[in-house]
C-alpha cells in the first residue's frame, strides 16, 4: 500500500497577514514567510507543531463562492505527501476520488495532482524527489 503523510492545510483569504498573525498569537504557530507572489497575491507560510499552513489571497478577478470548493474562503484543500505519486492517485480513485488535476510537475522534484473526495473536499497529492 502506498505511503501517505499529511503535508499542508491550504486557506484563502482576503487578509493572509492578518490570518498569520492569529495563528502566531492564538496557536504558537512559528510564520516561516510572507511572500508577494508574481501575480500580486499574498503568500503566507506557517509551522504549526510540524504541520504547514498556506495562506494566501485569492487569484486576480477571482469571485468567492460559498458552495464552490475551489471558490471559497477558508480552507481551499489539504495537502498529501506521498511516496509513489501514480500508485497513490490510482488507490484514491478506487475509493471514489474524481480527478480534478492530472499529475503535473510544478518545478523540479515536485509533482502534484488534485482530486475531489466526497462531498466537494479538494486533496492535493504531493510527491517531492
Amino acid at each position: 500500500m502506498t505511503k501517505f503523510w499529511f503535508d499542508h492545510l491550504h486557506l484563502v483569504v482576503p487578509d493572509p497577514e492578518n490570518m498569520a498573525d492569529f495563528f502566531v498569537k492564538a496557536f504558537g504557530a512559528e510564520k516561516v514567510s510572507v511572500d508577494k507572489l508574481p501575480d500580486g497575491r499574498i503568500r503566507a507560510e506557517l509551522n504549526i507543531t510540524g504541520g504547514r499552513m498556506i495562506i494566501n489571497t485569492p487569484q486576480p478577478n477571482d469571485t468567492r463562492i460559498p458552495d464552490i470548493p475551489q471558490k471559497r474562503y477558508g480552507t481551499e484543500h489539504f495537502g498529501m505527501k506521498v511516496d509513489k505519486l501514480e500508485s497513490a492517485l490510482q488507490q484514491c480513485q478506487a475509493a471514489g476520488a474524481r480527478l480534478v488535476m492530472e499529475i503535473t510537475q510544478i518545478r523540479p522534484g515536485v509533482r502534484i495532482a488534485f482530486f475531489m473526495a466526497p462531498d466537494n473536499v479538494l486533496v492535493e497529492l504531493l510527491e517531492t524527489k
